[in-house]
């Protein structure tokens, strides 16, 4: 926990220095998301920080559209603050702008699968290009495991 409040401590103390670096903010909002990611927090405190790392990633992707590292990083937390339909739309805007973003791709189908958002995971698992090994046969298993009353409901996503 000392490790994380340090590296914390240290991406302020840089913002400080130049408080109009975006690199030292989008550094502090990695670093948040890092500690509320660590499992050592409790969820009031994990959700601070969530909030904190999304804050910054916000004010980041608004500042700078067409960076859509930063749109799939600000989706990874908002996603993570229970507001997944935003993710989801952040992520299918992501693909939609670089299509062979396999993090995002990824990420997506995880999102869209914990929403059951099943329309949405049938219609990307008709392109699982650039997957690994383990996650093609994870995304096989969960269209297996799809309602079959959704099977010929594919919406187009992505």
């Amino acid at each position: 926990e000392n490790d994380y409040n340090q590296r914390i401590l240290k991406a302020l103390e840089q913002i400080e220095d130049a408080p109009d670096d975006l690199e030292k903010h989008l550094q502090l909002a990695r670093r948040y998301y890092e500690f509320a990611e660590s499992g050592l927090l409790d969820p009031v405190s994990r959700r601070h920080y969530l909030r904190q790392a999304e804050r910054i990633f916000s004010e980041a992707s608004e500042a700078q559209p067409a960076r859509l590292s930063i749109l799939f990083e600000r989706a990874r937390v908002t996603h993570l603050l229970g507001r997944s339909n935003e993710a989801i739309a952040m992520l299918t805007h992501l693909l939609e702008q670089r299509p062979d973003d396999n993090a995002a791709y990824a990420l997506l189908l995880e999102v869209a699968f914990a929403q059951q958002e099943w329309g949405i995971v049938l219609a990307l698992s008709q392109r699982p290009h650039g997957l690994t090994k383990e996650q093609a046969e994870v995304l096989r298993w969960w269209t297996e495991i799809i309602p079959p009353a959704w099977k010929g409901a594919v919406r187009q996503h992505g």
